[in-house]
């Protein structure tokens, strides 16, 4: 197995970063968590994925729902 394998598809990813970019326009401001993030994978995924993938993006720096938008764009 593995063990670098992204918890996530890339096909995921975008469309995460796209309702985060929304999100974040809307808001106009951060929040400086994940918590749309969370929001949005929990539509999707698990519990215990949802806890995978956020520290598998913090394992890539990134810290919260703005720099996944940063991240990608």
């Amino acid at each position: 197995m593995n063990k670098n394998k992204q918890p996530v598809s890339n096909q995921d990813i975008i469309l995460l970063q796209a309702y985060l970019e929304q999100v974040v326009s809307i808001e106009n401001k951060c929040k400086n968590d994940f918590s749309h993030t969370e929001w949005y994978l929990q539509e999707k995924y698990s519990d215990e994925e949802v806890n995978a993938i956020i520290s598998f993006f913090k394992e890539k720096g990134i810290k919260c729902d703005c720099d996944l938008v940063k991240m990608f764009n």
